[in-house]
């Protein structure tokens, strides 16, 4: 649960989004915790509020009418007055380019939607921070410049423990430390383990070189749950094991700033900085630096944790998903081509028989659809190139890795301006263009499958069209997915239709307004 911490103002941040309830959940989310918040929902009037009265950040969101995030970006990095404030992306979409381009134009961060109010404080505290650390002490911009640098990585490296290896090295360099690392939590125990780190004059250091010298400090897994860091002066006079000892000998470390990496109060590992300048130690405003360093990371490493636990969920659900498919399709396929060749073996060896030719098509029959769908699965394991190359291509591909083998006569037809449609649009219409494929490949014995996407005055149009035996479409039919294209056309706002007439076919139409990205 998110507290306040202060009434004090603690900083004057405008908030620019065209969504007017997420545009009010922020700015009072933010005057809760002590920030006056200015806000609006276009690009021009945020440009000229920064010309009458600079804040200490702004938050902006990228896809806006009229004027984009981008552009305000880069108008207010183009302006003197406004280039050194910290620019916050939110947007709900999470592909690559668009970080890549947010960082590209000026900006410090990027949140996608939906977002966590921790996270956001954290964020922004974590910002201001940096720019009032910019303003106060000049020579620090090569500092100030790192940590962008950090943020960057955390945000941009899909890998945590290649960003870790080059977070650590920026610190090492930003600090002028001789040695940095970062000490994970196991998931299922309280001992540290996973560790990345960089010493000045070998480089990365190694987790069984760690293991055997800082981290037989007893002490360190209890200071992951304080809240503050911990400031170690006079590291030689320490009682430690005599590895350890050997080790700060050997390095001349002197002293040791071990901060919390703490997220949602869940502690997750330590990040230790140590230096070996005779007499020199860590002031004040390096300890504030480096635990708002270690809010970011400790972001990072929570949110990679959630990522691998929601894909190793989303892959046990795909697996008992498959399962149930070649259980209630293949398996049931080639148990009844098996019962019934079993038992027209009997009869023709009993000469009871009467008509071979059409038993022996009725087999093929099964055989057929067994094998179709056996690639209907094959298809779905392989990975969609839906976010890779888009929606047409995707549609595409399927038809020739399904229809197509299936000897299905199998067309795609295309009309109209299809480029930069919204991603959600995209993946709503081929998931329906999917289900009404499927029940076509399973249900309607069809030899051509036609689909059209036509756009045309802001309408684009998609359906699937098949010459199949057809069904009651007033009817209900549970196991055909018509609920899923249902919902899935409800929520991008579209109509779907549905005609069908026994021996005529079938053909599933769904229509829907698009407004396409800037």
């Amino acid at each position: 649960m998110v507290q306040t911490i202060s009434s004090e103002i603690k900083g004057d941040i405008i908030i620019v989004d065209d969504d007017l309830s997420g545009l009010r959940l922020l700015s009072n989310l933010l005057a809760e915790h002590g920030y006056e918040v200015r806000s609006t929902r276009d690009g021009s009037t945020a440009l000229m509020m920064v010309a009458a009265e600079p804040p200490d950040l702004v938050i902006l969101d990228i896809l806006m009418p009229g004027m984009d995030g981008y552009q305000v970006c880069e108008q207010l990095k183009a302006n003197p007055a406004s280039r050194d404030i910290p620019i916050l992306f939110i947007s709900a979409r999470d592909e690559v380019r668009y970080k890549i381009k947010a960082f590209e134009v000026g900006g410090v961060d990027y949140i996608n939607k939906p977002y966590q109010a921790e996270e956001v404080l954290v964020r922004i505290k974590t910002h201001l921070t940096i720019s009032r650390l910019r303003m106060a002490l000049v020579e620090r911009l090569n500092e100030l410049s790192a940590l962008h640098h950090i943020s960057k990585v955390i945000t941009t490296t899909r890998e945590l423990p290649q960003a870790l290896e080059v977070i650590c090295k920026t610190i090492t360099d930003l600090f002028g430390v001789r040695l940095t690392f970062v000490a994970l939590q196991g998931n299922d125990t309280a001992e540290l383990k996973d560790l990345v780190g960089f010493e000045r004059t070998s480089g990365t250091i190694s987790l069984s070189r760690a293991e055997s010298m800082l981290l037989d400090l007893s002490v360190l897994p209890n200071l992951i749950t304080e809240e503050k860091s911990t400031l170690l002066t006079n590291l030689h006079s320490l009682p430690l094991p005599e590895n350890v000892h050997d080790y700060i000998w050997n390095l001349n470390l002197q002293s040791c700033l071990i901060a919390p990496l703490i997220s949602h109060g869940v502690g997750l590992g330590i990040l230790i900085l140590a230096k070996d300048e005779g007499g020199i130690t860590f002031d004040q405003s390096e300890i504030e630096l480096v635990e708002t360093i270690a809010t970011d990371i400790a972001v990072a490493i929570e949110n990679d944790r959630l990522t691998e636990e929601a894909r190793m969920a989303a892959i046990d659900a795909e697996r008992q998903r498959l399962a149930r498919e070649l259980h209630d399709s293949v398996t049931q396929l080639i148990y009844s081509l098996t019962l019934q060749s079993s038992g027209w073996e009997s009869m023709a060896r009993q000469g009871t028989l009467d008509n071979p030719a059409d038993s022996f098509r009725r087999l093929g029959d099964v055989g057929q659809q067994a094998l179709r769908e056996m690639r209907l699965l094959l298809h779905q394991l392989r990975p969609s190139v839906l976010e890779e190359e888009g929606f047409i291509k995707a549609l595409q591909q399927r038809l020739d890795a399904v229809e197509r083998r299936a000897n299905i006569d199998a067309q795609l037809v295309v009309q109209g301006d299809l480029k930069a449609l919204p991603q959600k649009i995209e993946d709503e219409l081929f998931n329906i263009a999917q289900e009404a494929l499927n029940n076509s490949l399973r249900y309607a014995k069809a030899e051509s499958i036609r689909v059209c996407i036509n756009e045309a005055q802001g309408v684009i149009t998609l359906s699937v069209e098949d010459d199949g035996i057809g069904f009651d479409a007033s009817a209900k039919h549970s196991g055909l997915g018509l609920k899923n294209m249902l919902e899935r056309t409800q929520v991008i706002g579209g109509e779907l239709s549905i005609h069908s007439e026994s021996a005529h076919g079938t053909r599933v139409t769904v229509s829907v307004g698009i407004q396409k990205e800037l």
